[in-house]
Protein backbone atom coordinates (compact mmCIF):
# COMPACT_ATOMS: atom_id res chain seq x y z
CA UNK A 1 0.00 0.00 0.00
CA UNK A 2 2.87 2.18 0.71
CA UNK A 3 4.29 2.25 -2.80
CA UNK A 4 0.74 3.42 -4.08
CA UNK A 5 0.98 6.16 -1.75
CA UNK A 6 4.34 6.83 -2.74
CA UNK A 7 3.51 6.69 -6.48
CA UNK A 8 0.86 9.59 -5.79
CA UNK A 9 2.72 11.51 -3.78
CA UNK A 10 5.47 12.03 -6.45
CA UNK A 11 2.91 12.57 -9.09
CA UNK A 12 1.24 15.32 -7.23
CA UNK A 13 4.91 17.04 -7.00
CA UNK A 14 5.85 16.84 -10.31
CA UNK A 15 1.84 18.04 -11.33
CA UNK A 16 1.88 22.32 -10.98
CA UNK A 17 -1.28 22.97 -8.81
CA UNK A 18 -4.62 23.90 -10.44
CA UNK A 19 -6.10 26.97 -9.94
CA UNK A 20 -9.96 27.24 -10.40
CA UNK A 21 -11.15 29.61 -13.25
CA UNK A 22 -13.29 32.22 -11.99
CA UNK A 23 -16.08 32.97 -14.95
CA UNK A 24 -15.98 37.29 -15.40
CA UNK A 25 -19.41 38.40 -14.80
CA UNK A 26 -18.87 41.40 -17.23
CA UNK A 27 -16.89 42.02 -20.45
CA UNK A 28 -14.34 43.87 -20.00
CA UNK A 29 -15.11 46.14 -22.76
CA UNK A 30 -18.28 47.28 -24.81
CA UNK A 31 -17.22 45.54 -28.06
CA UNK A 32 -16.93 41.83 -26.05
CA UNK A 33 -20.52 42.90 -25.26
CA UNK A 34 -21.76 43.52 -29.02
CA UNK A 35 -19.78 40.68 -30.19
CA UNK A 36 -21.13 38.26 -27.38
CA UNK A 37 -24.89 39.58 -27.91
CA UNK A 38 -24.38 40.10 -32.31
CA UNK A 39 -25.53 36.64 -33.22
CA UNK A 40 -28.35 36.12 -30.75
CA UNK A 41 -29.76 39.04 -32.23
CA UNK A 42 -29.65 38.47 -35.88
CA UNK A 43 -30.80 34.33 -35.11
CA UNK A 44 -34.17 36.40 -33.56
CA UNK A 45 -33.84 38.48 -36.85
CA UNK A 46 -33.72 35.90 -39.24
CA UNK A 47 -36.35 34.35 -37.25
CA UNK A 48 -38.88 37.46 -37.07
CA UNK A 49 -38.28 37.59 -41.04
CA UNK A 50 -38.92 34.14 -42.02
CA UNK A 51 -42.72 34.17 -40.00
CA UNK A 52 -43.47 37.20 -41.97
CA UNK A 53 -42.93 35.57 -45.05
CA UNK A 54 -44.51 32.06 -44.56
CA UNK A 55 -47.65 34.82 -43.20
CA UNK A 56 -47.34 36.35 -46.42
CA UNK A 57 -47.07 33.02 -48.06
CA UNK A 58 -50.23 31.65 -46.41
CA UNK A 59 -52.34 35.08 -47.04
CA UNK A 60 -51.32 35.10 -50.72
CA UNK A 61 -52.78 31.39 -51.03
CA UNK A 62 -55.62 31.81 -49.01
CA UNK A 63 -56.62 34.99 -51.23
CA UNK A 64 -55.71 33.35 -54.48
CA UNK A 65 -58.52 30.03 -53.39
CA UNK A 66 -61.17 32.69 -52.05
CA UNK A 67 -60.85 34.66 -55.42
CA UNK A 68 -61.15 31.50 -57.40
CA UNK A 69 -64.17 29.77 -55.25
CA UNK A 70 -65.82 33.20 -56.68
CA UNK A 71 -64.93 32.66 -60.37
CA UNK A 72 -66.40 29.14 -60.44
CA UNK A 73 -69.25 30.34 -58.63
CA UNK A 74 -69.83 32.98 -61.59
CA UNK A 75 -68.76 30.41 -64.54
CA UNK A 76 -71.77 28.95 -66.16
CA UNK A 77 -71.64 24.94 -65.79
CA UNK A 78 -70.72 23.26 -68.90
CA UNK A 79 -73.48 21.88 -70.96
CA UNK A 80 -74.28 17.93 -69.76
CA UNK A 81 -75.27 15.24 -71.29
CA UNK A 82 -79.26 15.17 -71.97
CA UNK A 83 -80.55 13.29 -69.80
CA UNK A 84 -82.00 10.49 -70.34
CA UNK A 85 -85.88 9.99 -68.87
CA UNK A 86 -86.36 6.75 -67.97
CA UNK A 87 -90.57 5.45 -67.68
CA UNK A 88 -91.62 4.58 -64.16
CA UNK A 89 -93.29 1.52 -63.97
CA UNK A 90 -97.55 2.46 -63.38
CA UNK A 91 -98.91 1.59 -60.23
CA UNK A 92 -102.01 -0.93 -60.25
CA UNK A 93 -104.89 0.42 -58.19
CA UNK A 94 -105.64 -2.35 -55.70
CA UNK A 95 -109.42 -3.47 -56.79
CA UNK A 96 -111.16 -3.06 -53.86
CA UNK A 97 -114.80 -5.46 -53.15
CA UNK A 98 -117.85 -3.53 -52.11
CA UNK A 99 -119.11 -4.40 -48.10
CA UNK A 100 -121.31 -7.28 -48.07
CA UNK A 101 -124.64 -6.16 -46.61
CA UNK A 102 -126.80 -9.12 -44.79
CA UNK A 103 -130.63 -9.02 -45.21
CA UNK A 104 -133.16 -10.87 -44.45
CA UNK A 105 -135.18 -10.32 -47.73
CA UNK A 106 -134.29 -12.13 -50.55
CA UNK A 107 -130.71 -11.13 -52.19
CA UNK A 108 -131.06 -8.73 -55.04
CA UNK A 109 -128.39 -9.06 -57.88
CA UNK A 110 -125.77 -7.00 -56.68
CA UNK A 111 -124.32 -3.89 -58.29
CA UNK A 112 -120.73 -4.65 -60.26
CA UNK A 113 -117.88 -3.68 -58.94
CA UNK A 114 -116.69 -0.29 -61.09
CA UNK A 115 -113.44 -2.02 -62.16
CA UNK A 116 -110.72 0.60 -62.53
CA UNK A 117 -109.79 2.08 -66.05
CA UNK A 118 -107.27 0.57 -67.86
CA UNK A 119 -103.73 2.87 -67.46
CA UNK A 120 -102.30 3.11 -71.07
CA UNK A 121 -98.42 1.90 -70.44
CA UNK A 122 -96.42 5.19 -71.19
CA UNK A 123 -94.95 5.83 -74.45
CA UNK A 124 -91.70 3.93 -75.21
CA UNK A 125 -89.78 3.91 -77.92
CA UNK A 126 -87.92 0.77 -78.95
CA UNK A 127 -83.96 -0.02 -78.19
CA UNK A 128 -83.01 -1.23 -81.93
CA UNK A 129 -79.78 -2.26 -81.18
CA UNK A 130 -77.80 -2.18 -84.72
CA UNK A 131 -75.74 -5.20 -85.51
CA UNK A 132 -73.27 -4.74 -87.82
CA UNK A 133 -74.17 -5.88 -91.68
CA UNK A 134 -72.26 -9.59 -92.10
CA UNK A 135 -71.72 -10.02 -95.63
CA UNK A 136 -72.45 -13.91 -96.73
CA UNK A 137 -69.90 -15.83 -98.11
CA UNK A 138 -69.94 -15.93 -101.97
CA UNK A 139 -70.23 -19.38 -103.12
CA UNK A 140 -67.19 -21.24 -103.91
CA UNK A 141 -66.84 -25.17 -105.10
CA UNK A 142 -63.55 -26.56 -105.35
CA UNK A 143 -63.76 -29.51 -108.11
CA UNK A 144 -60.50 -30.50 -107.88
CA UNK A 145 -56.37 -29.79 -107.11
CA UNK A 146 -53.47 -30.25 -109.71
CA UNK A 147 -50.20 -29.90 -109.38
CA UNK A 148 -47.46 -28.25 -111.64
CA UNK A 149 -43.67 -29.42 -109.73
CA UNK A 150 -43.44 -28.15 -106.17
CA UNK A 151 -46.88 -26.20 -107.09
CA UNK A 152 -50.23 -26.82 -106.39
CA UNK A 153 -52.94 -25.11 -107.91
CA UNK A 154 -56.66 -25.01 -107.00
CA UNK A 155 -59.62 -25.14 -109.51
CA UNK A 156 -62.24 -23.13 -107.50
CA UNK A 157 -65.60 -22.57 -109.37
CA UNK A 158 -63.96 -23.54 -112.70
CA UNK A 159 -60.57 -21.50 -112.45
CA UNK A 160 -57.39 -22.49 -111.82
CA UNK A 161 -55.66 -20.04 -108.86
CA UNK A 162 -52.22 -20.90 -106.88
CA UNK A 163 -51.93 -19.93 -103.07
CA UNK A 164 -51.71 -16.50 -102.39
CA UNK A 165 -54.00 -15.13 -105.33
CA UNK A 166 -57.72 -13.83 -105.05
CA UNK A 167 -60.55 -14.89 -106.13
CA UNK A 168 -63.45 -11.94 -106.66
CA UNK A 169 -62.94 -11.03 -102.49
CA UNK A 170 -62.06 -14.44 -101.64
CA UNK A 171 -58.35 -15.18 -101.24
CA UNK A 172 -56.75 -18.39 -101.02
CA UNK A 173 -54.08 -19.01 -98.56
CA UNK A 174 -53.05 -22.62 -98.87
CA UNK A 175 -53.57 -25.25 -101.36
CA UNK A 176 -53.25 -28.77 -100.17
CA UNK A 177 -53.88 -32.81 -101.68
CA UNK A 178 -57.20 -32.89 -101.32
CA UNK A 179 -58.62 -29.34 -99.70
CA UNK A 180 -57.83 -26.02 -100.22
CA UNK A 181 -57.99 -22.61 -97.05
CA UNK A 182 -59.61 -19.31 -98.39
CA UNK A 183 -60.28 -16.28 -96.09
CA UNK A 184 -63.23 -13.75 -96.54
CA UNK A 185 -62.96 -10.60 -94.49
CA UNK A 186 -60.66 -11.92 -91.79
CA UNK A 187 -62.78 -15.36 -91.64
CA UNK A 188 -60.86 -18.50 -92.43
CA UNK A 189 -62.73 -21.85 -94.22
CA UNK A 190 -61.33 -25.06 -95.43
CA UNK A 191 -62.80 -26.36 -98.98
CA UNK A 192 -63.08 -29.67 -99.92
CA UNK A 193 -63.18 -31.59 -103.53
CA UNK A 194 -66.39 -31.95 -104.71
CA UNK A 195 -68.15 -30.58 -101.79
Amino acid sequence: MSLIQDALKRKSEEMPPVQPVVPETQPASAEEDVASKGPQSVMILLIILLIIALLVALGGLAFSLIHSGKKNKDQKPAAAAPAIEIPAEVPIAPVVAAPRVEAPTPVAEPTPVAEPAPVAAPDVEPVVIEQPMVEPWPELKLTGIASSGNQRIAIINGKMITAGRVIGEVLVREVRDEQAIVEFRGERRILHVNE
